[in-house]
């Protein structure tokens, strides 16, 4: 049987891996870049190359006011998020 807070604690510990993850990639991300290669980096098991890609985007700040503040134009868009805090506990307090 599965308990809800083993759940809790496994999404909390992966979150917090894919956090470290994340900010790794980051900073080798920032390396590459900043180097510019003009030729793919080779590796043993991967080849990293760069490219650009564009595209258009709408702005609606360039809209007038009148627009921006018209509620027809507004839609109400509802979303749910999963957080997931450290629980705090009285012996962690004490420290």
């Amino acid at each position: 049987m599965e308990k809800t807070s083993l759940i809790a604690d496994e999404l909390g510990d992966l979150r917090a891996l894919i956090k470290t993850l994340k900010t790794r990639e980051s900073e080798l991300r920032r390396r590459i870049l900043d180097r510019r290669p003009n030729a793919p980096l080779e590796g043993a098991r991967f080849t990293v190359r760069l490219r650009e890609n564009r595209h258009s985007r709408f702005d609606a700040a360039l809209l007038p006011a009148s627009i921006r503040s018209d509620p027809l134009y507004h839609r109400t868009k509802t979303t749910t998020y999963v957080t997931a805090l450290p629980v705090k506990r009285a012996d962690q307090n004490m420290k």
